[in-house]
């Protein structure tokens, strides 16, 4: 199609596509399509990157396509090649399409083309004109997972967030003191060395002093819900406790 051959080096390859492919394979993909003469060979190249595709028109379902009411979707993708209305589109649903892989297939495209779609909030543009599927299919991959990648650290923040807020009762805490409960979260119930606890809350131009770190314990300390509590390990330094690992300590 479009006068692209599949090359030695790509035919050569073709098994190790497969380690692509797996990743995207069950992502739910919304098509949506401005019906012109290209129609047809947009899906039908499409249909080589991705297996799972709904298929909407441009114009006519825009929003409905956009809709999750009945079921959500991973990727969303705009064929067609009128640049200035996809990224319209994108601008006027861009509160709706934030977090979303987005994807826009075209043909003959040029460099300033290109950029003006990725400008408006596209992560890549697939030109049948000069891209194989297996091409898309790598770049694919390579944007989903770098989703995945930064949704999955959201997750772990968000929960980690959750903690804080249950161990202080949602109570504010300083930089410091944050700081502080955020690394004797990370090994609760094993002691964290006065230094290690230093160095969190040092600056570049000022190290804390052991005294000054017993302070925001102490201060620390007050803004500790029941059953939480932080324990002086003796020339070790400190450590968060529960409720059970209280009464062991005593």
């Amino acid at each position: 199609m479009y006068g692209l051959e599949k090359t030695p080096a790509i035919l050569a390859c073709a098994d190790q596509f497969d380690v692509f492919r797996k990743p995207i394979s069950n992502l739910r993909v919304r098509y949506i399509a401005v019906r012109d003469q290209e129609f047809d060979a947009r899906f039908k190249w499409l249909s080589s990157v991705f297996q799972h595709i709904e298929t909407y028109d441009f114009g006519s379902q825009e929003t409905y396509a956009l809709s999750t009411a009945m079921r959500d979707y991973d990727v969303l993708v705009v064929g067609g090649n009128d640049v200035q209305r996809i990224a319209k589109f994108a601008r006027v649903n861009a509160t709706a399409i934030s977090g979303r892989v987005k994807f826009v297939v075209m043909d003959q495209t040029d460099p300033q083309r290109r950029a003006r779609v990725l400008n408006a909030g596209f992560d890549d543009v697939f030109d049948l004109s000069r891209m194989l599927p297996e091409e898309a299919l790598m770049r694919a991959a390579s944007v989903c997972g770098r989703y995945k990648s930064v949704g999955e650290r959201a997750n772990i923040f968000a929960e980690k967030q959750a903690v804080i807020k249950v161990i202080t009762g949602g109570g504010h805490l300083s930089r410091s003191e944050l700081a502080l409960l955020q690394a004797l979260c990370e090994k609760i119930s094993q002691p964290v060395s006065y230094l290690a606890l230093s160095n969190i809350c040092s600056s570049e131009y000022r190290s804390m002093s052991e005294n000054h770190l017993k302070v925001l314990i102490s201060k620390l300390r007050r803004k500790i819900v029941i059953p939480y509590n932080i324990k002086s390990v003796v020339g070790i330094g400190y450590k968060l406790l529960a409720a059970n690992d209280r009464l062991s300590a005593q």
